[in-house]
């Protein structure tokens, strides 16, 4: 399995519901690829018919829910007693499809933070195994350097809904068209705008 992180889902302003939906849909395409999708919990609840969708879709097996936090905030500059608080008033929305894994804004991995998730039953995620779609050393490099999707395996590709979702696009067709010069070809250097 190939996961697909995507992080402040549903943030409000970012594309909305139906942007979310095509750019899941279009990860679910590729039957290696499973979205993770993060949520914030106080962002989430703004955008009309997303919690039903998300819920919908996690009971359906199709989306990953993992806790974000309440709030897009530096959880890594918060006491640990605040952190708890945060974490026990978003768990009480997110069960019972939260599936024990959090995610912390930015990444964030202090040692109160991996204590705080353990007090309140969750894992803090760690992020030695999320790969960027682009940059140096991101998705779009490994492939063009000639490698195929059996390199992600049981890794995360990381990106946003909100985002174009044209180097997605191009990622989750690799297998189709058997190399990065061929899909580029098909879809061109913009891809196919999500």
């Amino acid at each position: 399995m190939i996961y697909v992180r995507d992080d402040d889902v549903l943030i409000p302003g970012k594309g909305g519901l139906e942007r979310f939906r095509r750019y899941h849909e279009l990860i679910c395409s590729n039957p290696r690829f499973l979205h993770r999708a993060a949520i914030l919990v106080t962002e989430i609840q703004t955008v009309p018919g997303a919690v039903e969708y998300v819920y919908d879709e996690w009971d359906k097996g199709r989306l990953f829910l993992e806790l974000h936090g309440l709030e897009h905030v530096d959880y890594g500059a918060m006491p640990k007693h605040k952190v708890i608080d945060h974490l026990h008033k978003a768990l009480e929305w997110m069960r019972p499809a939260c599936p024990g894994r959090w995610y912390t804004p930015w990444g964030s991995t202090q040692p109160h933070l991996h204590e705080a998730a353990k007090e309140v039953g969750l894992e803090l995620v760690d992020c030695s195994n999320i790969i960027k779609l682009r940059g140096r050393n991101g998705a779009v490099d490994i492939l063009r350097e000639g490698r195929d999707l059996d390199y992600f395996e049981n890794k995360e590709l990381f990106t946003h809904y909100w985002e174009k979702g044209n180097r997605l696009q191009r990622i989750v067709n690799f297998e189709q068209y058997g190399s990065w010069k061929a899909v580029t070809e098909v879809f061109g250097m913009g891809g196919e705008q999500v």
